[in-house]
């Protein structure tokens, strides 16, 4: 009867080690390998100075997945989704930001890649040279280029979608958190609920990519 309960505490033992260390230790081994996974990519293009097909939406999301998950780790208290999300934070971070420069590199030597149409040419045709107002409506198309390019270099595509992401996280977190009257198990609960939405979003993003490369069949 005595051996029989030892075999029984050994196994429950064994249980808890395996699923309370080793399983969550080899999530975050997993979760760093996916979040380390676009590092050599943006490597390479920030050696060539171009995006090219690279598709960076994913890190503005993944950004605010895994704050999210921080935030949850921090109000159940769990070391492991900490660990799991903590280091994909700080690399997206410099994912992000290596996009926004190859972005705001790409515009200021490439401004025709915006898709901003100037519909006529800065220096006016010597036939129209004495006509006034020819010349003035040439010179207001070509400022109106200009600032609308100049627009796009304050605020690149990648850092509207990381400041729309941490605006909205920051909010949420202020309002869980300090503002609205939640005990610490709701306020996972409802953390919880919405980085599950921004997850969707996380790993539903490069799907726009798949759709243009099923459309090419390249």
């Amino acid at each position: 009867h005595k051996t029989t309960m030892m075999i029984d505490t050994t196994a429950i033992f064994n249980t808890d080690i395996l699923f309370g260390y080793v399983f969550p230790f080899m999530g975050c081994l997993f979760a760093s390998s996916m979040f380390a996974a676009p590092i050599s990519d943006l490597r390479q293009a920030l050696l060539r100075g171009s995006l090219g097909p690279l598709n960076p939406v994913p890190w503005a999301f993944m950004t605010g997945n895994c704050l999210g998950w921080c935030s949850y780790g921090y109000y159940t208290q769990d070391p492991f989704i900490l660990a799991s999300n903590l280091p994909g934070f700080v690399l997206s971070l410099w994912l992000n930001l290596g996009a926004a420069k190859l972005q705001y590199h790409q515009l200021l030597h490439h401004p025709e890649s915006t898709g901003i149409q100037q519909h006529n040419d800065a220096s006016p045709p010597i036939e129209f040279m004495d006509d006034h107002t020819s010349t003035t409506h040439l010179y207001t198309e070509a400022m109106r280029y200009q600032n609308q390019i100049k627009e796009k270099l304050v605020f690149t595509t990648q850092e509207i979608y990381f400041f729309s992401i941490m605006i909205g996280w920051s909010s949420i977190l202020v309002m869980i958190g300090w503002i609205l009257p939640l005990p610490a198990v709701d306020r996972s609960e409802w953390i919880g609920y919405i980085v599950n939405l921004n997850l969707l979003f996380f790993y539903g993003a490069p799907l726009q990519i798949m759709n243009t490369v099923i459309q090419q069949k390249n």
